[in-house]
């Protein structure tokens, strides 16, 4: 009986200790693109997630050193009219790196767009923007 007790108490504690590595675990959608190369404010073309996903990390890489960027990633459950999900202003740290990251959690969605809010300055600047969604 003492020797089951012990079993019991390696696996519960496995368990405790592996929970924090769970979400790493979880489910991930290959990346999408909402920008390849915009040069001016806009949306982009709306695009459709896995479905479940409901928490989605934002990547935003600029080129050109544009002086002033502010991103925002839309989306809508049906039909066509889109919200607002997060947005982003680049910090000068960002814009000095080119490129920043950031999160949206808790807002599942059936069509997915980024939004150009903010594109100044810079030589010929350009921006990507990709997200990618984890159950």
């Amino acid at each position: 009986m003492k020797k089951i007790k012990g079993i019991v108490a390696v696996i519960i504690f496995a368990v405790i200790a592996l929970c924090p590595l769970l979400p790493a675990l979880a489910e991930q959608s290959d990346p999408i693109v909402l920008f390849a190369g915009a040069r001016a404010t806009g949306p982009g073309e709306a695009q459709t997630p896995p479905d479940d996903y409901v928490y989605y990390t934002v990547q935003v890489n600029i080129v050109g050193s544009p002086t002033a960027v502010t991103v925002a990633v839309e989306g809508n459950i049906i039909g066509t009219i889109y919200s607002e999900m997060a947005n982003h202003t680049f910090t000068a740290g960002e814009l000095t790196a080119g490129q920043a990251i950031f999160s949206i959690a808790h807002m599942p969605t059936g069509k997915i767009r980024g939004n150009v809010i903010v594109f100044a300055g810079g030589t010929n600047a350009q921006l990507a923007m990709i997200v990618k969604g984890v159950k």
